[in-house]
């Protein structure tokens, strides 16, 4: 196995236990992978979007910046971003990211 299998089997797990609604199991599965790399723009996104499940706004809005940092293009990043704006009613930074 590879790193880079490592990194996705990982992720997967992660996906999967964020579909289940087990979001503590998808915060500690993405912060081992952003622990293997950091960089990786999906991981941060993904756990945004559990962070934000668990009404950890402030945290779930810096991993959003983070996702989106990284890859600016990324529809879902933008998509999680705005919800974390939402959840801070900053309706038109949200709009911003929502609308993209």
């Amino acid at each position: 196995m590879t790193f880079d299998d490592g990194l996705e089997r990982e992720l997967d797990v992660a996906r999967q236990k964020l579909r289940s609604g087990n979001l503590h199991g998808a915060v500690e599965a993405l912060r081992r992978v952003l622990g293997r790399a950091p960089e990786h723009a999906l991981a941060h996104t993904l756990l945004a979007a559990a962070l934000l499940d668990q009404r950890r706004i402030h945290a779930g809005l810096h991993e959003a910046k983070l996702g989106v940092q990284l890859d600016v293009e990324a529809p879902l990043a933008h998509q999680i971003l705005g919800r974390a704006y939402l959840a801070q009613r900053k309706f038109e930074l949200s709009d911003e990211h929502l609308t993209r």
